[in-house]
């Protein structure tokens, strides 16, 4: 069974566009949830306090976060034009190409902290838990 591929990446936004980023991140997700049936989780987190915003990833494989690089890419180059003054790091949990990571990094203005860890040691996922 192939194990899911999970980014967790962390934006300090830029002072002055919190309210207008949070209607462009509205229909970011609206872009995502319709091309991208494979997604298994796409959430926003916003820290108002220290002006943040986290966006978690769960993919079922990397395969589908090659292809999500590829529906968000006019996004994100917006985002760092317009939105994020800097990204305080990416985590990226799971197997992936070096292909992939460069691709991932590039996104990234140069000396974002980068974790990687791509052993999935145990674990299981479930897309229709009991609620």
């Amino acid at each position: 069974m192939t194990q899911p591929f999970i980014f967790v990446g962390t934006h300090k936004l830029k002072e002055g566009k919190w309210e207008e980023y949070r209607k462009v991140l509205q229909e970011l997700v609206e872009v995502v949830e319709s091309n991208e049936p494979r997604l298994i989780a796409f959430n926003v987190y916003f820290d108002e306090e220290n002006y943040e915003v986290t966006g978690v990833q769960v993919h079922p494989d990397s395969d589908s976060m090659q292809f999500h690089l590829k529906v968000v890419s006019e996004h994100i180059q917006t985002a760092y034009g317009d939105y994020i003054d800097r990204t305080q790091g990416m985590q990226i949990l799971g197997p992936l190409s070096e292909e992939l990571l460069e691709n991932m990094v590039q996104y990234s203005p140069p000396g974002t902290p980068v974790k990687v860890a791509q052993i999935h040691e145990v674990g299981f996922t479930r897309s229709n838990a009991a609620r």
